[in-house]
């Protein structure tokens, strides 16, 4: 799977390392050995930029609502299915998340634009 580092943006007073990938969806990686910060890894297969953003946004309010202890498993399930999660906020801490997610999309937009941009030019390049 084709993947490359846009940059990292702070977000909910952390660092977050934005990756796009081929292939669609996204998801939040945990810190490891090879990255010391969350990674948000975004699908760059889609076909319209709205798409990447949807996702992106999606994630940055799904970790910020996660860091300030909103989201809550619904049932003891050991599965990882996402249907498993509810988030329950007031509307200060809505507040606070959209705050937190607001900075960092400011900050990584532009980069997470120009990437996908650039990834659809090589793509197109090989066809």
């Amino acid at each position: 799977m084709k993947q490359t580092v846009v940059g990292t943006y702070e977000c909910s007073m952390e660092r977050i390392r934005v990756s796009l990938r081929s292939g669609t969806g996204a998801a939040v990686l945990r810190p490891t050995d090879k990255c010391k910060n969350f990674e948000f890894v975004i699908g760059a297969d889609y076909e319209y930029w709205w798409e990447v953003l949807d996702a992106l946004f999606h994630e940055t309010m799904e970790y910020c609502l996660d860091q300030l202890g909103c989201r809550f498993r619904k049932t003891n399930s050991m599965d990882c299915a996402h249907s498993n999660y509810n988030f329950i906020f007031d509307h200060l801490q809505f507040t606070e998340a959209s705050a937190r997610a607001s900075y960092f999309m400011a900050e990584s937009i532009p980069d997470v634009c120009t990437a996908w941009k650039k990834w659809h030019k090589k793509v197109k390049g090989k066809k």
